[in-house]
């Protein structure tokens, strides 16, 4: 039903790939390491920039992941182009 986070995953993907599908969330199928998943993932808006960059360092640095982490800036980057200002 969820897709695994391991070596193969999205877990690899460009940050800002990674940080656009946490803004907007997924529905529909996706496919990784040759398995189709087919789950509804809600855009995670409340969560601050920082927790966000934490939540995908945690992801790409375990689960036998070795990749770079992300930063709250990198997120605040991808918020901003994606999301409009509210006052």
């Amino acid at each position: 039903m969820i897709p695994p986070l391991g070596p193969g995953s999205w877990a690899g993907k460009n940050p800002t790939e990674l940080i656009t599908l946490i803004l907007k969330g997924l529905n529909g199928e996706i496919e990784v390491n040759d398995e189709i998943y087919k789950s509804t993932m809600p855009p995670q808006l409340k969560m601050t920039d920082q927790e966000m960059a934490d939540v995908l360092t945690y992801v790409r640095t375990s689960f036998g992941n070795k990749f770079n982490p992300v930063t709250a800036e990198m997120v605040n980057t991808v918020r901003s182009t994606l999301l409009p200002v509210t006052k």
